[in-house]
């Protein structure tokens, strides 16, 4: 992300899934997100455009917590 933009980084289960919803990362960063999640059985999911007005891309994670 550009210095001195937030980031905001949400945590929830929902059932058996751990769910990240981070916004306001730039969007390339979600293959590095993306090969840390994969050997967890985890996906990642992106929106350049962000969340509102928010800037940035906004980064999905799911990750099974079975």
């Amino acid at each position: 992300s550009a210095p001195g933009r937030p980031i905001d980084i949400v945590i929830r289960r929902r059932g058996d899934t751990l769910v990240l919803l981070v916004t306001g990362a730039d969007a390339c960063q979600a293959d590095v997100v993306h090969d840390a999640v994969r050997l967890l059985g985890g996906t990642v999911a992106v929106d350049a455009g962000g969340v509102g007005t928010a800037p940035g891309a906004t980064v999905t994670v799911r990750i099974p917590c079975a």
